[in-house]
């Protein structure tokens, strides 16, 4: 990839919308904790709103139970991050073993999904600011996270009181468009077509996959295997109004060419299933050199933990702001990594020269408030627009913020130095440790976890126990290191070609818990052979031969992404 295309895609914006509302929110999040903690001499402030920035980040929107659950592991796993790296912040040596500890353990975080992932990251930001301004006494580390706490319950509350944000329902209108044109003879294609560019968008916007978008996308691959039939319009209308309403209704017949949509349908609008409680195998299945999570995960500790060491043996000021940039610039794969590094640096400086601007105006602490509540509120209305307007505004927001009472314009171009030095230090980390290009690694990848599967629905049907947890155990390595790939390849927002891959995971994913019931049964042995020759298609690249009426759902939907990869 040259330069160029690098410089068009930090440069371009995605076609989802600027989310203002849950900035603003956002903004009070931060704000209100610092007005009150200011109000009472608190020397605390910083860490109740920087605490409250952090949780209304990851509140990802829907109902309230997901909302909690994406926001209390965040709360925990940052409060534990604040209150031990002021401790480890003390001494050289501690500071740079907790660093590489920590940036393991949230990189290895990526296995339990996107609300770990969130979690994790966030955690991993508050540790390493936290860490920069150790404290003496275990009584200040504890008070320290006791302010972490109180900030994040703060955001909590007002997230639950103000009405949630819908990240989906731009996604939710594309795929109701879809079986609006199969009721009243539209032009399916061109919707179906619309419907996965939004999804691809979507899951782009939110880094991961989650319950409502697999089903979102279950119902996009459902809908194109619904023949046109005027008798279906009444159900298809009906499909598309509880798709854009999130209601069920159970009594939709669940026979037929609709059966598939219709349970998508009621799932998605439905509570999401309470998935089994297994914490040891996600990680144990990511513990492998194959494993690219693994690989990443300590690619990103040995270079936290380096930038920590560099700062403290210099004596950089202010030198977790270098760490971060670390942090944030690191991608699983060196080209993410270098268009990253180029959006944060880019970013980074023209925010900074803005925030002196900034600085020669203000003239008090109330003034810096006030900004710093705009600048919060920018900063997460246009993460999902693009990465480096998130940059421009994030560097004097946090800048503003982590020096309330100083009106010191230094401290911007230290941010600035600090920013270009971490940046290339991640790019040499890139380069240097474990490299990994994403050319063609998609598909490679793909191919790989297809085979692996083959083999796992082989092994279910005729294999003893201990065969089958390894097989499952490779599988497992293999669907991960898929997850990373497609998710570098959203970040060239190619809507169709990364739906395709995205459909291809998720059903991928829902024959496993298939194959998981079908021991020693004949039906998941013969599911090995279609699933080598789909494994073939993908490696060239090719149509897939038709299946027959019976072939499971997963097959068929497989099927009908890779004959679109092939077109």
């Amino acid at each position: 990839m040259t330069f160029r295309s690098h410089f068009a895609q930090i440069t371009q914006v995605a076609a989802a919308r600027p989310e203002y509302g849950r900035g603003v929110r956002a903004a009070v999040a931060t704000i209100g904790p610092l007005l009150v903690a200011q109000s009472l001499g608190s020397p605390q402030a910083i860490w109740l709103g920087l605490a409250g920035f952090n949780v209304a980040l990851t509140d990802k929107g829907g109902p309230v139970p997901r909302r909690l659950a994406a926001m209390l592991p965040t709360t925990f796993f940052g409060v534990l991050a604040a209150t031990v790296a002021a401790v480890a912040g003390q001494h050289l040596a501690s500071a740079v073993i907790a660093t590489a500890l920590w940036a393991l353990g949230a990189g290895l975080a990526r296995t339990y999904g996107i609300t770990a992932t969130s979690a994790a990251t966030v955690s991993l930001a508050m540790f390493v600011v936290s860490l920069g301004i150790p404290e003496p006494t275990l009584a200040g580390a504890l008070t320290r996270g006791a302010a972490t706490l109180l900030g994040s319950a703060g955001a909590i509350v007002l997230s639950l009181l103000v009405g949630p944000f819908r990240p989906y329902r731009p996604a939710r209108m594309a795929v109701a468009r879809v079986y609006r044109a199969l009721a009243h003879g539209g032009d399916v294609e061109a919707a179906l077509r619309d419907a996965r560019v939004a999804l691809a968008r979507m899951r782009r916007g939110l880094q991961g996959e989650s319950h409502r978008g697999e089903r979102l996308l279950v119902l996009v691959e459902s809908a194109e295997r619904i023949a046109p039939d005027p008798a279906l319009a009444p159900p298809l209308e009906r499909i598309a109004e509880l798709i854009e309403n999130e209601r069920t209704d159970p009594t939709l017949a669940t026979d037929g060419p609709l059966h598939d949509a219709v349970v998508a349908v009621n799932e998605l609008n439905g509570r999401a299933p309470r998935p089994q409680l297994n914490l040891r195998a996600p990680i144990v299945s990511a513990l492998t050199w194959e494993s690219a999570v693994l690989r990443h995960a300590m690619r990103v500790a040995v270079v936290a933990a380096l930038a920590v060491g560099l700062t403290s043996a210099m004596h950089i000021a202010r030198g977790y702001w270098l760490t971060l940039t670390v942090i944030v610039v690191l991608q699983p794969y060196t080209s993410a990594t270098l268009q990253r590094g180029l959006q944060r640096v880019a970013g980074t400086i023209a925010g900074g020269i803005f925030a002196a601007v900034l600085l020669s105006l203000v003239h008090s602490p109330l003034q810096m408030l006030v900004l710093v509540f705009i600048g919060a509120a920018l900063t997460v209305a246009w993460l999902p627009v693009n990465y480096g307007l998130y940059s421009f505004v994030l560097t004097p927001t946090f800048v503003l913020l982590a020096e309330i009472h100083a009106l010191d314009r230094h401290l911007v171009w230290l941010r600035i130095e600090n920013t270009v030095f971490g940046a290339l230090l991640a790019l040499l980390g890139a380069w240097l440790l474990w490299p990994a290009s994403e050319r063609g690694r998609v598909r490679d990848d793909v191919t790989a976890a297809l085979n692996a599967l083959a083999e796992y629905a082989r092994c279910v049907g005729s294999c003893d126990d201990a065969q089958v947890a390894e097989s499952r155990h490779a599988l497992l390595v293999a669907l991960n290191n898929v997850e990373a790939s497609v998710q570098r390849l959203l970040s060239d927002d190619r809507g169709e070609e990364s739906e395709a891959f995205m459909t291809i995971t998720v059903y991928m994913r829902r024959l496993v818990k298939s194959l998981d019931g079908l021991r020693f049964r004949a039906e998941a042995r013969e599911l090995a052979e279609p699933l080598h020759a789909l494994a073939s298609d993908v490696a060239v690249m090719r149509a897939p031969a038709p299946f027959g009426a019976d072939a499971p759902e997963p097959l068929r939907a497989m099927r009908g992404a890779i004959t679109r990869l092939a077109r």
